[in-house]
């Protein structure tokens, strides 16, 4: 029993503290917020109008403001009375335990909030075309691919569609003049087409096509160009490039994956700088003091 009222009273302080974040340095502090209005009260307790989370905020102008606003107070008076109950009932030992995980959190908050806004001013998201070389050229050794992956194009349209030789010429030499002309037949005659190429896993590119390839490797070594479909459907494949598993990954392939890397890798080394540098401050000044 003590153990299930324990969890209880552990979730109900919790949730205080997440639906009262803004609130939570006035709590510790017991201070009142300026020019904003008292909501309710729990013995010691004030919720204020400035306390409440922005979504119950923007919802007070609409049309069942006041419904929303009485849930919220109504839970939140709950909460406290729990919390009071809770704080009699348990063992003294339960209290502190509740107590740490609540400041571990309200420490854990504030650093992540206050990196957070460190990290959006001082770290540069924009990554270069050349660091991205750099890395790649650095690390692209390790960079084999675990499925084979193709750059190609393709264009489907019913079989009794008329100017399919022209088509099918415009595609096999897609120049940017007969790019912009079989975009404008595709509009109006294709059932479905993808002139733009870029890379992509194999099998998501098979999944578009009319019908399964059995021999993947041989398909794509064999020829660039193919013509697929059937009695009722005809569709041209065009086959730009392809690496197989166990290829180096090309650098286009794994851009972005890329610049993920070097914006964390960024990111860290900002972070490692600015926590060494605030615990030497501390140290320095005498605020921080260790003992053993």
């Amino acid at each position: 029993m003590i153990q299930v009222i324990y969890k209880i009273g552990l979730g109900l302080s919790l949730l205080f503290l997440f639906s009262s974040c803004d609130a939570f340095s006035r709590f510790m502090d017991k201070e009142e917020p300026v020019e904003s209005k008292l909501l309710a009260k729990v013995s010691d307790q004030s919720l204020f109008e400035a306390d409440l989370p922005k979504n119950i905020q923007e919802k007070l102008s609409g049309k069942d403001s006041l419904s929303f606003l009485k849930d919220f107070v109504d839970k939140w008076v709950y909460e406290q009375l729990m919390m009071e109950k809770a704080k009699d009932f348990l063992p003294k030992e339960n209290i502190r335990s509740i107590e740490r995980k609540v400041h571990e959190y309200a420490g854990a908050s504030y650093a992540y909030e206050y990196e957070k806004e460190l990290l959006a001013q001082k770290v540069d998201f924009e990554v270069e075309e050349q660091d991205i070389e750099q890395f790649y050229n650095q690390n692209k050794q390790s960079l084999s691919l675990s499925h084979d992956i193709v750059k190609g194009r393709y264009f489907f349209m019913d079989a009794n569609t008329s100017d399919q030789d022209t088509i099918k010429a415009l595609f096999k030499n897609l120049t940017e003049e007969n790019l912009e002309k079989l975009e404008s037949a595709g509009f109006q005659k294709a059932k479905n087409f993808n002139l733009k190429s870029q890379w992509l896993p194999w099998n998501q590119f098979q999944s578009k096509l009319p019908e399964k390839v059995k021999r993947p490797e041989s398909f794509l070594r064999k020829n660039k160009f193919h013509e697929m479909g059937d009695s009722l459907t005809t569709c041209y494949v065009f086959i730009e490039d392809f690496r197989l598993k166990g290829d180096i990954t090309p650098m286009e392939y794994y851009e972005q994956e890329i610049k993920k890397i070097i914006i964390n890798k960024r990111r860290e080394e900002y972070l490692k700088r600015i926590r060494k540098s605030v615990y030497n401050e501390a140290k320095n000044s005498k605020s921080v003091e260790l003992f053993f």
